[in-house]
């Protein structure tokens, strides 16, 4: 089940610091017809890295500006009702934000289940799959 048949016409937010990342998803939305009705919203102006250094790393005089676009990701991200992510403190902020995102998530990096409990990827395929049936839910038993 994709997301693009799940939830036809859905937004997407990616949050990164990384400009490789932002590349990558621009590029995905352009080139995949099925998501061509979904919005892609990518916070501009932010600070991203070009490589694999952390942005905290390369900015050290701008802590504050970091700080800030962190704090919107994590309110944007809270507020989603699917999420996708890798191992990040600012992911699971999110879920604190919105716990239903615990049981809507699913992390990519953790593909044996063992650090968070977040959905392995057959559950959020179930999910997705309710949910586009118009059963909306916060876990698949």
């Amino acid at each position: 089940m994709l997301f693009s048949e799940a939830v036809p016409g859905g937004h997407v937010f990616v949050a990164t610091d990384s400009s490789l990342v932002v590349a990558d998803a621009q590029k995905y939305f352009a080139e995949t017809p099925k998501m061509a009705s979904h919005a892609l919203h990518i916070q501009p102006d932010v600070l991203r890295s070009k490589t694999t250094n952390s942005v905290f790393k390369l900015y050290r005089d701008n802590h504050d500006a970091t700080n800030r676009q962190v704090l919107t990701d994590i309110g944007a991200l809270s507020r989603c009702t699917f999420m996708v992510h890798v191992l990040s403190a600012v992911s699971e902020a999110a879920v604190f934000h919105n716990p239903s995102l615990h049981a809507r998530s699913v992390n990519l990096e953790d593909t044996e289940n063992k650090f968070l409990k977040h959905q392995p990827r057959q559950t959020f395929a179930a999910i997705l799959e309710a949910y586009k049936k118009g059963k909306a839910t916060d876990a698949i038993s």
